[in-house]
């Protein structure tokens, strides 16, 4: 059951309202400018990635720690989720289970 407990400084919380400073900027680069500038940067973002990572790492390997779109940006050069994904096979192994990623990929 959820406890009905409020924090004796909830009632402090509020939510700020943007100063002029971050006002402006969201005015200035708001439409096809802001747009535009997201792709430029985005395109250079992607660019770098290829160019540091790609030809140490397998194609797939590369695209599952290195994403990047409209929405998503995505950099784990370090592959923390294949070092999880590895682990969790290894544990499902040790009790004789496989994971639905394997009957898929299978």
């Amino acid at each position: 059951m959820v406890s009905g407990y409020i924090h004796h400084q909830a009632e402090r919380i509020y939510e700020r309202t943007p100063g002029s400073l971050s006002r402006f900027f969201e005015y200035l680069f708001g439409g096809s400018l802001g747009d535009k500038m997201d792709r430029v940067c985005m395109k250079l973002v992607k660019r770098r990635n290829a160019k540091r990572y790609s030809k140490k790492l397998k194609d797939e390997n590369y695209k599952q720690m290195f994403r990047s779109n409209e929405y998503t940006a995505k950099v784990h050069p370090l592959d923390h989720q294949g070092l999880v994904l590895h682990q969790f096979s290894r544990r499902l192994a040790h009790f004789n289970l496989e994971s639905e990623m394997a009957h898929k990929n299978g």
